[in-house]
């Protein structure tokens, strides 16, 4: 007697029993949530024994698999299986039963060359193909992150170039960078903010100085001019006691070096600060030098000073303010009659060097010189420790800043006695 396929089914259906779906889905939520429960269990119990995150992972799935792996051998985790269903199909449990079960079958050829090598017959194809994708994954994520934390070194050594040239605008984003460098970012950031408060400090330190110089300055000028005055009439006057001429002529001396030691301090105050006007023109710089030598040249005579001026050519032009450059050249020519050897020579020679014109001015120094060059720019600093000669230390300062703030260089070298300033301008 045949059966068709249709006939068979329907008999199939009517003899199977009807499948409770619902109290199914039931007991696979429960006991699939208790095995998720015990995993959190043993997480929390390895983390509280003070083991990382990386090993609190592997510590978790390795009590997991060895417990499904007991469980299926004794039979047990079947039995919860028929219950559970598809809610013992949690990854690690799961993944350890279907190793475990099929291995069992072969019990009869012993427990390690029946049991155990058919385990490992069955799960080797999965660990090495899992090992297998899991090295080219890693291979993956590793050059990507090599690239990203080359991009990242990149990133950093161009903030700090930025920051060596003074250029402190942005700060690094914390979130563009591999967590490796997330230290360092944060450091640089730090610094660049303290170079920037400092920065801004000294700008607003520099202000208020400023603007205490000139204030003070205003203040003293205003008695001082009235002081002079007073003291011009009284010279006017027809006085016969020779020391009251003799205190005039005293008060005329100190009132007039008062007066050019404020104007002094005002003008370092403005020039450091950058606070100054040019009036760029084409200037011939051995025809200015020769007019200043032709002025100073009573100063120098009182001193016995040669002055010895080498050029070979008698027109160099360069881009300048001319009343600036005058007071760089009044600076170090007042320096020179002040502190010079007298009986000595001065030697100024301009040197034409390509697009560059070279101005030198040496001389011997009187007194010996137990400084060095970079103290001697500082304001208020005198090569005359005794302080018996006038000046205010502010020359050197003044020329320095209005050489440099019209594009210019300027160098003093101190060799022994020997003192030499050297200055370089673009020629036209």
């Amino acid at each position: 007697m045949s059966i068709s396929k249709d006939d068979y089914s329907k008999m199939t259906d009517k003899a199977s029993p009807n499948s409770p779906k619902v109290l199914n889905c039931i007991k696979a939520f429960l006991i699939g949530g208790t095995i998720c429960l015990i995993g959190q269990i043993l997480f929390m119990i390895f983390e509280k024994a003070g083991l990382n995150e990386k090993e609190v992972s592997a510590a978790t799935s390795s009590v997991l698999i060895i417990i499904t792996a007991i469980l299926t051998g004794i039979g047990v985790f079947d039995k919860i299986a028929r219950h559970a269903g598809a809610g013992t199909i949690v990854p690690i449990t799961g993944f350890a039963n279907s190793v475990v079960s099929p291995a069992l079958e072969w019990k009869h050829e012993g427990f390690v060359l029946g049991t155990a090598a058919q385990m490992f017959s069955i799960a080797g194809p999965v660990i090495v193909y899992g090992t297998a994708s899991a090295f080219l994954y890693g291979l993956i994520i590793f050059i990507f992150r090599l690239l990203k934390a080359i991009a990242d070194y990149d990133k950093i050594e161009e903030k700090l170039k930025e920051m060596y040239e003074g250029n402190n605008n942005d700060a690094l984003e914390r979130k563009e960078f591999l967590p490796e460098f997330y230290q360092s970012v944060d450091y640089i950031n730090d610094i660049s903010n303290g170079f920037e408060r400092a920065i801004q400090d000294r700008i607003k330190s520099e202000r208020l100085k400023t603007e205490l110089i000139t204030n003070v300055s205003h203040d003293i000028k205003t008695p001082l001019t009235s002081i002079i005055n007073y003291v011009d009439l009284l010279k006017k006057e027809d006085i016969r006691n020779e020391k009251a001429n003799e205190y005039i002529e005293i008060l005329d001396t100190k009132s007039q070096r008062l007066k050019k030691l404020i104007e002094d301090l005002v003008e370092a105050s403005k020039v450091s600060t950058g606070n100054v006007k040019l009036n760029l023109e084409k200037i011939n710089i051995v025809e200015l030098l020769n007019q200043a030598i032709g002025e100073f040249e009573d100063k120098f005579e009182s001193k016995k000073l040669e002055v010895i001026l080498e050029s070979k050519e008698n027109e160099i032009y360069i881009l300048a303010d001319s009343r600036y450059m005058y007071r760089i050249v009044e600076n170090l020519f007042s320096n020179i009659s002040k502190y010079a050897l007298e009986n000595s020579r001065v030697y100024i020679d301009i040197i034409k060097k390509s697009n560059e014109v070279y101005i030198e001015m040496k001389n011997i120094s009187k007194e010996k010189l137990n400084i060095s060059a970079e103290e001697l720019m500082q304001r208020f600093v005198r090569g005359d420790k005794s302080r018996t000669t006038e000046g205010s230390g502010l020359g050197i300062s003044i020329a320095q800043n209005l050489t440099e703030i019209q594009k210019g260089v300027f160098n003093l070298k101190l060799d022994g006695d020997l003192f030499r300033v050297e200055l370089i301008f673009n020629i036209l």
